[in-house]
């Protein structure tokens, strides 16, 4: 209050000299119609003289509802000045409460807003972080999976191997006679795959010659039931590899795709939190404009002003 009084007497003075610049110098002011003031003019000019130093004190007090009387002559034209001065420091006033009053609401409802995409912000971080964890646990059971698969196709290939060195040492265990049998049930069983091995047998044994004895005949018929079983076994084998190497790839695939989406996550994840971190920053501005406001109204709401008139109470500020 003190600064804004000091201030307005600073003001009131320089406005003081300007006018007097501007006032039409009289009779009275030349230097060569000085005339001895009665002793009347006297007391009338400091009765004058102490009304408006009296007024203008209530008004450097803070109470812009004093208006000074206007007597006639220079002191009346001072007067005016003044009267001049404090209408003017009455709109200032009111414009500058109006626009603490529109700050303040205008930055509660910043505040506000900030404050709620603030907190969207941090829940879709969690959120993301979340779906990141679940991702990478999805990742680390599929890696383990792929190589589960891949050793499962590597064993697939070792069982493959053992089958045919199997169906080799069969094969040099039959007579030239018994070969070729198995070589052409070994094209037949390749064209139908899902043959009975049983009535394979039945219906491709052959009878032995004549020279042969029986136990021959048996253990050839033995040998080829279990080559034929070895050949199926084998095909299926390679069947059983094949999906396995294809799911481990695809397996493989989907790994790479999902650690591309994590990367694209922790991406969006960073932009919000630059995003918050400036909306944060934009708050602590907000705060400190309402805080301005603040004082701008706390000072406006020490004085006091004349009541608004209906047009004027009605009529909002531009600004």
């Amino acid at each position: 209050m003190d600064t804004l009084t000091n201030d307005m007497r600073r003001q009131i003075r320089a406005d003081t000299l300007n006018s007097s610049k501007s006032l039409p110098r009289t009779d009275a002011l030349n230097v060569n119609n000085i005339k001895v003031a009665s002793r009347t003019d006297t007391n009338r000019l400091y009765t004058q003289f102490y009304t408006f130093i009296k007024e203008l004190t209530q008004v450097l007090e803070g109470d812009l509802r004093v208006k000074l009387a206007v007597p006639e002559g220079n002191m009346g034209a001072l007067a005016e000045i003044c009267n001049a001065l404090i209408e003017k420091l009455i709109l200032f006033s009111r414009w500058t409460m109006y626009s603490a009053e529109q700050t303040i609401s205008t930055s509660h409802i910043l505040l506000e807003h900030a404050f709620s995409e603030a907190q969207v912000a941090e829940n879709q971080i969690r959120q993301i972080a979340n779906v990141v964890g679940t991702l990478e646990s999805a990742v680390a059971s599929t890696r383990r999976l792929s190589h589960t698969l891949h050793l499962s196709a590597a064993m697939g290939r070792e069982q493959e191997s053992y089958f045919l060195q199997q169906k080799i040492l069969l094969e040099d265990m039959l007579s030239k006679t018994m070969k070729e049998k198995i070589s052409s049930l070994t094209e037949q069983l390749a064209d139908k795959e899902h043959i009975e091995y049983k009535e394979n047998i039945e219906e491709r044994s052959v009878q032995p010659s004549s020279s042969e004895s029986h136990a021959e005949s048996t253990s050839d018929d033995a040998a080829i039931a279990a080559s034929l079983l070895l050949t199926q076994l084998m095909a299926n084998t390679q069947k059983q590899v094949h999906t396995l190497e294809e799911t481990s790839h695809a397996l493989s695939e989907n790994v790479e795709t999902t650690e591309a989406s994590i990367n694209d996550l922790y991406t969006v994840a960073q932009s919000l939190y630059a995003s918050t971190v400036q909306v944060l920053q934009t708050t602590r501005n907000i705060g400190e404009l309402v805080d301005v406001a603040e004082d701008w109204k706390h000072s406006i709401e020490g004085l006091r002003l004349p009541e608004e008139e209906p047009e004027e109470a009605g009529a909002e500020w531009l600004l």
